[in-house]
């Protein structure tokens, strides 16, 4: 094997090994890039998931509760209306304030009156509540309902601050259409209920579920309500995302920054005759998706650093040994060519070590001597001529000189 051939085969096999770490790496690139996106896009699509399924959930239980407060108006409005029918039915000149008041302790009343169009109160009748003057919007409300009587009764709720102090204030037109029954009673249980059951008091608690940043319902005219204050938002024209939505039947997702932080926005239509057209915007925080997709990276990342350690050092060693096993050869070859020629010198030759071993004799020595044997054996046991005793040959070294001894062996 010529010097230039075994120079090209190194080269070549360095080359080689740098082709593979570098092919090597690229391929755990690929992968570590790979599982990254693969997992985003799995998390991901688990979250849209849970948001659709909130926002559809959000969505049936609103309607339920309209439904369940028009169901409450519904029983007010069918109670109250049956006492003004039986206050419309007694005689309309015998009609007293002491009858009023005996159906209004009945049936747990306020008061009862009854007003003219305009309304000034004819007759009244105190119940279970103090005097009590009408508001100017219920006396607002009686003049509208007497001008326009299609809708022969209205509902009214004065809501205050202590749900003991509202009042319910219904109104029913008569037959006649020239008077109008008002019928005042206390509100306490129906605004307690409508705590526990109306749409906004579902949105508030819904909201404060962990992760849920907002919810939002938001019509063409503009956000009917939301669970936090939201600033300046754009209308549903002027964002083309919310009109695409608007128009489709399905829910809608996207990545959105509301108040400065990223979240993740589902947007669902919503259609009931008590609200105007509009859209359910829920919005769920993405620092909990952020958080376990960094973690989920840095691991990636990582194993992919230690899997490139373990190649990197298997090929390393592999290449070592390869190495290793290249130099032996190497030597083997030397040491062939080097005792083929040692052997066929005619002349004997020995080599001998500072404690008198023979390390190293050729076959013109071993004849020459006439021993079988001779390798690593102490060399005063295989010389039998005083003269050649280790000694004597020490002398002669000593004198930096060369020297040439004759002897009959």
């Amino acid at each position: 094997m010529s010097e230039k051939y075994k120079n090209t085969k190194s080269w070549f096999d360095r080359r080689l090994l740098v082709i593979v770490i570098i092919a090597f790496a690229l391929l755990l690139f690929i992968f570590t890039w790979w599982g990254i996106q693969a997992s985003r896009g799995d998390s991901f699509k688990l979250l849209v998931m849970q948001g659709t399924t909130f926002a559809e959930a959000l969505a049936q239980a609103s309607g339920n509760a309209i439904a369940s407060e028009s169901f409450n108006d519904y029983l007010v409005h069918r109670r109250f209306h049956e006492i003004a029918l039986f206050i419309a039915d007694m005689p309309e000149n015998n009609v007293r304030g002491d009858q009023l008041t005996i159906i209004a302790l009945r049936h747990n009343l306020d008061a009862i009156y009854i007003c003219d169009t305009i309304g000034q109160i004819s007759v009244e009748g105190l119940g279970v509540g103090s005097k009590k003057v009408l508001p100017d919007f219920v006396t607002n409300e009686i003049i509208s309902l007497a001008s326009n009587p299609e809708s022969f009764y209205v509902l009214l709720l004065q809501q205050n601050e202590l749900p003991d102090e509202s009042v319910h204030y219904y109104l029913e037109i008569t037959n006649t259409l020239d008077k109008v029954i008002v019928i005042a009673a206390d509100a306490q249980y129906y605004t307690e209920a409508l705590k526990n059951t109306q749409i906004g008091y579902l949105v508030q608690n819904m909201a404060r579920e962990a992760g849920v940043e907002y919810i939002i319902y938001q019509s063409l005219d503009g956000i009917i309500f939301s669970s936090r204050k939201t600033g300046e938002l754009l209308s549903i024209k002027s964002d083309p995302f919310l009109t695409e939505a608007l128009d489709s039947d399905t829910i809608f997702h996207r990545k959105y920054v509301f108040q400065d932080k990223e979240v993740l926005e589902l947007v669902r239509p919503f259609a009931i005759d008590e609200y105007p057209f509009g859209l359910f915007r829920v919005g769920l925080s993405l620092s909990s998706y952020n958080n376990v997709s960094k973690s989920f990276d840095r691991q990636m990342v990582l194993l992919t650093i230690v899997l490139f350690g373990f190649m990197l050092i298997g090929l390393l060693y592999f290449n070592s040994r390869q190495k290793r096993k290249q130099i032996l050869r190497q030597y083997s070859e030397i040491k062939l060519t080097t005792s083929t020629i040692f052997d066929q010198m005619a002349t004997g030759v020995a080599s001998i070590d500072a404690d008198g071993i023979v390390t190293l004799a050729n076959k013109a020595f071993v004849n020459i001597m006439g021993v079988k044997s001779i390798l690593n054996k102490l060399w005063n046991e295989i010389i039998i001529a005083p003269e050649l005793k280790l000694e004597n040959l020490k002398i002669y070294s000593n004198k930096n000189e060369e020297f040439e001894l004759e002897l009959n062996i």
